[in-house]
């Protein structure tokens, strides 16, 4: 059984026709996996090599569909990720050591 992030499983059951923006991450060929997406109304954005997945829009009923596929690794929405906000930059910024100096 795939791993599903709980909220978008249960958000896939309550809005089966509503486009969802997610990353599937699955085990086999890629380009085989592409295509079982596509046929299951996948629609794919960007191929991840690294983690062995992909991009992908598709309804709630979709997603629901393909959870029950044994090559399907784990299915997560594809969210922004932030690294730092400003202040969290400022706050490096300040405490890097910067360039050398020579006071004398």
């Amino acid at each position: 059984m795939p791993q599903v992030d709980p909220e978008l499983e249960q958000q896939a059951e309550i809005h089966p026709e509503e486009t969802f923006h997610v990353i599937v991450r699955v085990d086999g060929d890629l380009d085989v996996r592409q295509e079982q997406l596509e046929a299951d109304g996948f629609t794919i954005k960007r191929r991840l090599r690294l983690i062995r997945g992909f991009a992908a829009s598709a309804t709630g009923q979709s997603v629901r569909q393909v959870m029950q596929e044994t090559w399907i690794v784990a299915i997560e929405p594809d969210r922004q990720v932030h690294t730092m906000d400003n202040r969290s930059a400022q706050t490096s910024e300040e405490n890097s050591p910067g360039p050398c100096r020579d006071d004398t």
